[in-house]
């Protein structure tokens, strides 16, 4: 048996930490003006090379707003925040997405899949590419661990992406992956792999009947049972 490097956060990223829970807490307010660099890092006990690099990298997520020669500020992040926002509200939450959160990421996955599907069924699905899903579909029924189910999940729906031959499609999907493999592996813990098993499976059966239709309420049913129905996956 192997043990993984135990490692340290750096000041950096505590740093970031502590200024991003006061943030998600709503103890620092959106509009709220943050200290300046130099008293941030006396009242902190960091560097300044710390605090402008952790600013930094703050205001590219889009929580925080830096004005030339005014200041900085904690931004709109839900109206203007990137997908890193997800990682931080996760780590927040000791690893877990909020409801609110689960329920909007598996609306704009539904968007994306039904996307996917319905330029994947308007061609022929080549042998090559059904394979491929085979392959993923075929890994998954010799594992029983969540992680790895979970794993394969993703890799099956993002390569439907890719599939779909829209540039941004996997782009976009592939930067919520994080969230997306905790919350199926979530799915797995509760309630095991064979319904998500059988519904890649399904889903691989419409496609190669080119039948859009059915593709399209398969991965709606799928999903809107995650959300509403009897396998939804909120703490």
């Amino acid at each position: 048996m192997e043990f993984e490097k135990l490692q340290t956060a750096s000041l950096k990223e505590l740093f970031i930490s502590s200024v991003e829970d006061k943030i998600l807490s709503g103890e620092l307010p959106i509009g709220a003006q943050l200290p300046t660099e130099r008293e941030l890092a006396e009242m902190m006990d960091v560097s300044r090379g710390v605090v402008n690099s952790g600013i930094a990298e703050m205001a590219h997520k889009g929580f925080l707003e830096v004005r030339p020669r005014v200041g900085t500020f904690v931004a709109d992040y839900r109206r203007v925040g990137k997908s890193d926002i997800f990682l931080s509200i996760m780590h927040y939450n000791g690893g877990i997405l909020p409801e609110q959160e689960i329920r909007s990421l598996l609306e704009f996955k539904s968007l994306i899949d039904c996307f996917s599907v319905r330029k994947l069924t308007a061609r022929a699905i080549t042998e090559a590419e059904v394979q491929k899903l085979e392959d993923f579909v075929d890994q998954m029924a010799e594992t029983d661990d969540p992680q790895r189910v979970s794993e394969l999940a993703y890799a099956y729906n993002q390569e439907l992406s890719f599939l779909s031959g829209n540039t941004f499609a996997p782009l976009i999907y592939n930067s919520f992956k994080t969230a997306n493999v905790q919350l199926g592996a979530r799915y797995v813990q509760r309630y095991g792999k064979a319904s998500l098993y059988h519904y890649l499976q399904q889903l691989l059966v419409q496609l190669l009947n080119g039948d859009t239709a059915r593709a399209v309420a398969l991965v709606e049913t799928h999903l809107t049972d995650m959300m509403t129905g009897e396998h939804q996956i909120y703490e």
